[in-house]
């Protein structure tokens, strides 16, 4: 019977394969984008849910409080994890860890640039990153032993063993490879590939037990018992032992739960939300218009179910045949929109930058198609099988029955929530597209185009002093290249702000010090990256005055300062009595998002400190010479 019944399909869809073919293919498209946006939300929801006690495991990070109002910072101090658990018996482990971007690496002859993170022993038993080669519980119990991950072994290894393998990091410190990492979900907010013992790090016997810098994260599991708000009520008593009463009034201890790290530092999980909101919103347009189109489909055969009554077909075979000719176009669609999805992949990741994946032989992936395919495919033959098949024999074959008005009024009401649906959408796209626009177009308040930098380091070189010299001289030479406006020197550059800050009081102020960020540049940086001073002479070339006690603000921090003019003043950081030299201009060093945050500028000659980048500020239409001569 159900051999019939498929025959039948097919015949009516080879019978109209027009209609057919647009009606899978409004399915097939809708179904398709909206995988792939469930994809993506199932990604940024379950960041960081692999790990075995993703429950229990937190961020520890501090608030300061401060006249502005409360700032966290995630950014922790050597000894804390050690006195967390001397302290409190919640605390069955953790782990230290800190992450040092662009190292060089000596493997043989070669040499690489790889970001290398170090951590305490127990970080593989806080963390679910097994391995695929070595011993998981010995991970790290070496000294100067190494983790690296499967890419890094190819990289550096080729095909060979890397077990037992050499290499060297910072020209300094030679570590052999004793494991390498399995594949984990690309959805980790730790992402370790290199990965050594925390006590090897050049800073850490120097910070062991101080707890004046704080440069290093910290992440501890509480037993399975232990409540976080519980323990946070006992950090009080934590902080009284550490800090002087000063310190002790401006400075709370909090908990992160893992699994909101993502949400909290990186990602945006309103955005996830509102994508999920909008691929529900294409599968109900895409199941409506099927919907829709099926039922008037359906109108145009209320004939031939009088036909088939008057040879002996019952309701129950009607309603039968119905069902199961929609089922099996929805069927079709969800197969054809499932394998578009897989093919398509590759390319929103490239796109995108994203790691998203499909198993279409996964249980769950096929029991969530087949779900929406019965349910889709009951709704729609709903009206052919329950309304057409109890149709009178007389009154159909004549072609006076009483289901149009049922029907039109079904379509309609299908209509107008498709089209409600879509002007939600279509508002919400150009609401989104203002917001590019908007984005694309706002000043930002320093130069944008025809700029180029180019990232610096003393660790790139094995002797620090021949480094100074040899980027000297490349700074000095870059600079008589004819398409070269200007060159800058500094240890950050508008979107790449890291989280620098110190304790400052400023002329006239009482209370508790302000913390801000700061950097070091040249006194050409202003002037390479178009931003102007509202006052005073700011930085002077190399040379000019001893410019290591002076200090430029911008806007933002006179504003904090509570200052009408900045003219004058000092600021008092430490012992240190800076003199204020200029004020610049509000620029917006971070995400438009982002409120502009008082900043300090300190400066720092090329001859004598080395910083993060290189800016070159270029003619236009030189940009490729300019980036051939980089080459060269």
């Amino acid at each position: 019977m159900y051999k019939h019944y498929f025959k039948i399909a097919l015949r009516n869809f080879l019978k109209s394969p027009v209609f057919s073919l647009i009606n899978i293919s409004g399915l097939v498209l809708g179904v398709t984008a909206s995988i792939i946006i469930f994809l993506f939300v199932r990604n940024e929801l379950t960041v960081d849910h692999f790990h075995k006690n993703a429950d229990h495991i937190f961020l520890m990070y501090k608030e300061r409080v401060t006249p502005n109002g409360i700032q966290p910072t995630y950014d922790t101090w050597v000894p804390l994890l050690q006195l967390m658990k001397e302290e409190f018996p919640e605390v069955v482990s953790g782990s230290r860890l800190i992450e040092e971007d662009n190292m060089v690496i000596e493997v043989g002859n070669e040499h690489y640039h790889q970001q290398v993170t170090y951590v305490d022993t127990e970080f593989f038993e806080v963390f679910t990153f097994p391995l695929s080669k070595g011993d998981q519980g010995e991970a790290l119990k070496g000294q100067n032993t190494a983790i690296i991950s499967q890419g890094l072994s190819k990289k550096f290894f080729g095909d060979g063993d890397p077990l037992g393998r050499e290499i060297n990091l910072g020209f300094e410190t030679t570590y052999v490879v004793e494991g390498v990492l399995a594949d984990y979900p690309a959805n980790s907010t730790l992402r370790p590939e290199l990965v050594v013992q925390i006590q090897s790090h050049p800073r850490y016997a120097r910070f062991e037990k101080n707890w004046g810098n704080s440069f290093l994260s910290t992440y501890i599991q509480l037993d399975q018992q232990a409540s976080a708000e519980a323990l946070m009520d006992k950090f009080p008593g934590l902080i009284q032992k550490i800090w002087d009463q000063e310190t002790q009034r401006r400075t709370n201890f909090k908990l992160l739960p893992l699994e909101d790290s993502y949400a909290t530092l990186v990602g945006n999980i309103q955005d996830a939300y509102i994508l999920l909101g909008i691929g529900f919103g294409l599968v109900l347009i895409a199941s409506f218009n099927f919907m829709n189109l099926s039922t008037a489909k359906a109108m145009e055969r209320a004939k031939e179910v009088g036909v088939r009554k008057v040879m002996g077909a019952f309701r129950k075979q009607l309603m039968g045949q119905f069902l199961i000719e929609t089922v099996t176009l929805v069927l079709l669609a969800m197969i054809i929109a499932a394998v578009v999805a897989k093919l398509i992949l590759p390319l929103v990741n490239q796109r995108y930058a994203l790691s998203l994946e499909i198993d279409l032989v996964n249980a769950w992936t096929i029991l969530g198609l087949l779900s929406f395919t019965a349910v889709l495919g009951l709704l729609s033959g709903a009206y052919p099988a329950f309304f057409i098949s109890r149709y009178k024999i007389l009154n159909t074959l004549a072609g006076a029955f009483t289901g149009q008005r049922t029907s039109a009024g079904l379509r309609d009401a299908l209509v107008v929530i498709q089209f409600a649906i879509a002007v939600v959408m279509i508002t919400g796209a150009i609401l989104v597209h203002d917001q590019l626009n908007f984005m694309k177009r706002s000043d930002m308040g320093f130069q944008q185009e025809d700029m180029i930098v180019v990232p610096l380091d003393t660790d790139d070189f094995p002797v620090e002093e021949e480094a100074i010299a040899r980027i000297k001289t490349f700074r000095d030479e870059i600079s008589q290249y004819s398409a070269i406006l200007s060159v800058s020197s500094s240890t950050h550059i508008p979107t790449q702000w890291t989280g620098s800050n110190l304790f400052v009081r400023p002329e006239g102020y009482e209370g508790n010090p302000l913390r801000m960020r700061f950097t070091y540049h040249d006194a050409e940086f202003f002037a390479t990256y178009g931003i102007p001073l509202a006052t005073g002479e700011g930085f002077q070339p190399e040379g000019n005055g001893n410019q290591r006690k002076s200090v430029v603000l911008n806007e933002a921090a006179v504003r904090a300062f509570g200052w009408d003019s900045a003219e004058g003043k000092r600021i008092t950081i430490g012992d240190f009595k800076l003199d204020v030299v200029g004020v610049v201009r509000d620029f917006n060093f971070e995400s438009l998002q982002e409120e502009v945050a008082p900043i300090l500028h300190f400066h720092r000659t090329p001859s004598n400190s080395i910083h993060n980048y290189l800016t070159l500020r270029i003619k236009k239409a030189n940009h490729k010479d300019v980036i051939y001569f980089l080459k060269e």
